[in-house]
């Protein structure tokens, strides 16, 4: 599992508990990612690209959010 965790605007990704726990005690704390569903299509494609995939561009809401959960 993966852990978000924001202080003073920057976020960082932690994987490890005693990481989380740490950084938690130095004052980070601990950001929700938003459900796929909730982000536009925009945000979607952009993820997509970030991810390195491909035919994107063209799909709608939902083949967007099958193709980033791995569907297509």
């Amino acid at each position: 599992m993966t852990y978000l965790l924001k202080k003073d605007g920057i976020t960082t990704e932690v994987v490890h508990v005693a990481d989380v726990r740490r950084l938690k005690q130095a004052g980070y704390e601990e950001v929700k990612e938003p459900d796929i569903g909730d982000l536009t299509v925009a945000e979607l494609k952009d993820l997509a690209k970030k991810q390195g995939l491909e035919g994107y561009s063209t799909l709608n809401k939902a083949d967007l959010i099958e193709l980033l959960k791995g569907g297509k």
